[in-house]
């Protein structure tokens, strides 16, 4: 008997409390409609639980703004999430305006705190203003006119070795091969020559970080396991579990190299024979300014957030920009005569070039458009906030609304990017949408605003270096399935996926060799 009192007292407080979140919640984001579930979309429940649209369970996921790019704000640029278990009220908005308002310079929002820091360190990129500033003026020097020489060359130099050891050159055409592997490799590698000094011969296998798991196979687990990280408790990881046990090495291991790279540097400093990759820069800026100093958790954060980014998001855009040229070889072909029309006589590019190819650049930001690396820009209301939210119909007025302090706001880049009021046709790759458009007023593929990817010149560097000398010399085809169609192929490669950031599916290709 008293244990059912206690089972039916406990029943009752949570009902209370559900009743009580979902109240509060819906105040908090002015019952603005949408999504009432158990776990808000950046609950670390919400990210591990698949995608489900349920009458009876719902979850958005970390890929709901992607399924629903099409449908999900039917009248007015704005949708609500208020979950009833697990993480705060949210809204996420398709306008550009908004973007501007939320991730621009207004000091009513603010990051919120991450629960990724307690597996990578505070770092640039989840760090609030007060620590983010710290982050930005230690980073920030590594990314000079001397790194972009220096990511050019690599990014050449590679891109020739990897012909040499594939031996393309002496073909008419390659055997058909998964695209994604290509650029994913090839951005890691420009990544760890320009970020650690460290060179890897595309012939030999990754080699490992200090005896174990390649700096590859690290990059893989960390990425995909980062929230099961978070979620799982430390002693779990002695359980007799392959899949723990390899999830513990990947994050041991490539601590560790962080570690190390940070130590080698030091030393490095103090003998004054550092040199200038990132990793040097951004320890010796660490060590001169003892005012914005950073802790080696801090610094080991920084590290591991440049060797993600620096392979994570280049990588996926780059193989978005092929499959998409692939399918779309007119585009293709104009890029070809417009990079032989500039490296007249054969002469080889240079990082002098980066602005000579107006069309090839239209194509990335058509490709980064539709494949977003950051699919959203999440920040939290610091105090009460007000937002006049346009409408894409023409008979509907622009909505008022009140959020709470506390509510997360999310600036969906995906939304935008497929918003028609912005871009017509958009789920069409159309370059020439970008013909005498300034940049900076409509993509934000990379972030934008103060806090924009710092690193963002350098990753369409490595892009338009790969994509130049590619492009030059061969022509790239689809490879299609048994009885599959053209278009069969679009569905299957083109179908986006987020881990950690956004992507295509693999990608199977052929190159043709243009033969002069």
């Amino acid at each position: 008997m008293a244990l059912a009192l206690v089972l039916a007292a406990v029943f009752v407080f949570l009902i209370a409390h559900v009743v009580s979140k979902v109240i509060t919640g819906l105040k908090a984001v002015d019952n603005v409609p949408g999504f009432r579930c158990a776990f808000s979309a950046t609950s670390l429940p919400g990210l591990l639980l698949p995608t489900k649209f349920g009458a009876f369970w719902c979850n958005p996921g970390s890929d709901f703004v992607i399924k629903l790019r099409r449908s999900l704000y039917p009248t007015h640029e704005i949708v609500s999430i208020v979950p009833y278990l697990c993480g705060p009220p949210a809204v996420y908005v398709s306008s550009i305006e908004l973007m501007h308002q939320i991730a621009g310079y207004s000091p009513q929002y603010d990051k919120e705190r991450s629960p990724f820091d307690s597996v990578f360190g505070g770092n640039i990129v989840t760090a609030q203003k007060a620590e983010w500033k710290r982050h930005r003026r230690v980073i920030n020097p590594a990314f000079s006119h001397k790194m972009y020489e220096l990511a050019w060359k690599e990014s050449a130099g590679i891109f020739q070795d990897m012909v040499a050891a594939k031996g393309w050159r002496d073909r008419d055409s390659t055997p058909i091969f998964i695209m994604n592997n290509i650029t994913t490799k090839f951005a890691l590698a420009v990544i760890s020559s320009c970020a650690f000094d460290l060179t890897f011969p595309w012939a030999e296998p990754p080699k490992s970080v200090g005896g174990g798991m390649t700096l590859q196979d690290c990059l893989i687990v960390t990425t995909r396991d980062a929230a099961l990280r978070v979620l799982v408790p430390r002693w779990a990881y002695h359980l007799p579990s392959k899949y723990l046990k390899e999830v513990e090495e990947g994050f041991n291991t490539l601590f560790s190299f962080a570690r190390s790279q940070i130590g080698i540097r030091r030393e490095q400093v103090a003998d004054d024979t550092s040199k200038n990759d990132i990793c040097n820069l951004i320890v010796r800026a660490n060590e001169e300014d003892a005012k914005t100093k950073l802790d080696d958790d801090e610094m080991m954060g920084d590290i591991f957030s440049v060797l993600l980014a620096g392979h994570e998001t280049s990588g996926k855009v780059l193989v978005a920009i092929i499959a998409l040229l692939a399918l779309h070889q007119d585009e293709q072909e104009e890029v070809h005569k417009e990079i032989l029309s500039v490296l007249s006589g054969g002469r080889e590019p240079t990082l002098d070039d980066l602005e000579s190819f107006p069309h090839l650049h239209r194509c990335i930001l058509e490709g980064i458009r539709l494949f977003p690396p950051v699919s959203i820009l999440l920040r939290e209301a610091v105090e009460d906030v007000y937002l006049r939210v346009p409408s894409h119909i023409a008979s509907q007025a622009e909505r008022d609304v009140s959020i709470k302090k506390g509510t997360m706001i999310a600036a969906d880049i995906v939304g935008i990017n497929h918003n028609p009021r912005y871009f017509p046709d958009p789920e069409a790759f159309k370059p020439s949408r970008w013909r005498d458009v300034a940049e900076g007023d409509q993509i934000a593929g990379f972030g934008y605003g103060p806090r924009a990817c710092i690193g963002r010149k350098f990753a369409l560097i490595e892009l338009t270096c790969f994509l130049v000398l590619l492009l030059r010399d061969w022509e790239v085809e689809v490879a299609l399935g048994e009885d599959e169609s053209l278009e069969q192929w679009r569905e299957r490669v083109l179908e986006a996926k987020v881990v950690i950031t956004l992507g295509v599916q693999p990608a199977p290709v052929r190159l043709v060799h243009r033969r002069v």
